[in-house]
C-alpha cells in the first residue's frame, strides 16, 4: 500500500505534523479504477475521498507530485471536517452555481470554494517548506 507520505517523501517533501489536519501516512494513494478514469476523464489528475487519494496516472516524484498530493490531502481534511454529504453538496453546489453564472466548465471548477482552499493551502505548505 502506498501512502501520501510515501509520495511526499519520494518527492523530497517532509511535512511537519502541525501543517495538516490529517496524517499523510494514514491516507492511501492508489490508481483510480477504470470506471472512475472513464467517467471523469480527462478532467482530473486525482480525486480524494475521506481516506484515499485516487490518481489518474502514477505521479513521478518531484514538486508537481508533492503539490498534487498536498492539494488532495486538503480535500481529505475537507471530507473529514464537513462529512461526506455536506462536502459533496458544497462541492457540487458551488460548481453548479458557477456554471449557472455562465462561466465555462473549467473556470466553474476552478472557482469552487473547496478547490480554491485546496490550491491555496497546498501552495502555502510548499512555500513554508521552501523557507525552512
Amino acid at each position: 500500500m502506498t501512502t501520501a507520505a510515501d509520495i511526499l517523501r519520494a518527492s523530497g517533501v517532509l511535512v511537519p505534523a502541525d501543517l495538516l489536519e490529517v496524517d499523510p501516512a494514514a491516507v492511501r494513494v492508489q490508481r483510480a479504477p477504470w470506471w472512475l478514469r472513464v467517467v471523469l476523464r480527462p478532467a482530473f489528475a486525482a480525486i480524494a475521498g475521506p481516506a484515499t487519494i485516487f490518481v489518474r496516472q502514477w505521479p513521478a516524484p518531484g514538486e508537481a507530485a508533492a503539490r498534487l498530493v498536498l492539494h488532495e490531502l486538503v480535500h481529505v481534511e475537507q471530507w473529514r471536517r464537513h462529512g461526506s454529504v455536506e462536502f459533496l453538496l458544497r462541492y457540487l453546489g458551488d460548481y453548479l452555481k458557477n456554471l449557472s453564472r455562465g462561466i465555462g466548465r473549467r473556470d466553474a471548477y476552478l472557482a469552487i470554494d473547496l478547490e480554491r482552499d485546496a490550491r491555496v493551502r497546498a501552495e502555502s505548505v510548499l512555500a513554508g517548506l521552501r523557507r525552512s
